[in-house]
């Protein structure tokens, strides 16, 4: 029998991967990581943990999707959750048809169109694009703020960020100071060079 409180953790660790990879991070091991990568001169055992790095920085999709795809049918039927709240907060149709609800079409469509911060069609939506909803960021901005401009997928947004790191065009912050909601701080980010506008 699997336990309410592993369930529970599986679809909120879901929820909020699709809300935020960001909160997730265990910042504290990815500093750890970071300090060991300029330490380390043995070439393999750097490239091991570069290799650990983007796969914490990537976030594991996978696994918060099949734990969730596991657990989240017989939590919501003791918790008395309907499938349009799912849909609500951003888990799409298949997922839910996967995971074992009875999800009819035109249903979720009626409800994310109700969401306007609901990023749709993840698919569709380029590196290059959310490179461009980056550079037209101001001051400071996280993840979940290239999210809601471009309506990137967690993964297409993380490269992004990436290539402009690795390109010089933006900087990592690290968490946001001063945060208050529940959860880890988000990153921050900053561009390093303004660019003219195409």
């Amino acid at each position: 029998m699997t336990s309410a409180s592993e369930s529970e953790i599986a679809v909120r660790n879901y929820l909020l991967f699709l809300e935020d990879p960001s909160k997730l991070v265990d910042h504290d091991e990815v500093a750890r990581l970071e300090a060991a990568v300029q330490s380390t001169a043995d070439p393999l055992e750097k490239l091991r943990t570069i290799n650990r790095l983007q796969e914490i920085h990537d976030g594991d999709r996978d696994s918060y999707r099949q734990a969730f795809l596991a657990h989240a049918k017989s939590w919501a039927d003791a918790n008395d959750i309907r499938v349009a709240s799912f849909l609500a907060l951003g888990v799409d149709e298949a997922t839910l048809r996967a995971a074992g609800f009875p999800v009819r079409g035109g249903a979720g469509r009626q409800a994310s169109g109700r969401r306007g911060r609901q990023p749709v069609r993840h698919g569709q939506v380029r590196v290059e694009q959310v490179k461009e909803a980056a550079s037209r960021q101001t001051g400071e901005f996280t993840l979940a703020d290239l999210a809601a401009a471009s309506g990137g997928s967690p993964m297409t947004i993380r490269k992004a960020v990436e290539e402009m790191i690795a390109a010089g065009q933006v900087e990592r912050l690290g968490p946001t100071p001063n945060w208050s909601q529940p959860g880890r701080a988000p990153i921050q980010f900053r561009q390093i060079t303004k660019r003219s506008r195409r």
